[in-house]
């Protein structure tokens, strides 16, 4: 029942971060937007 637990909170953990790494890459992504030159890598970046 333990381990369970611990993967459960180990897979939510991993959730949130994915979460975390998602909006920070769209806000950078809205904020850089305007610049031609980090619009390719961050839309590469994004599709990884």
């Amino acid at each position: 029942m333990k381990e369970q637990l611990v993967r459960t909170i180990d897979y939510t953990n991993v959730l949130y971060a994915d979460i975390t790494i998602g909006v920070v890459t769209l806000l950078l992504g809205l904020i850089l937007w305007k610049n031609k030159t980090y619009r390719w890598p961050l839309i590469v970046l994004g599709l990884l």
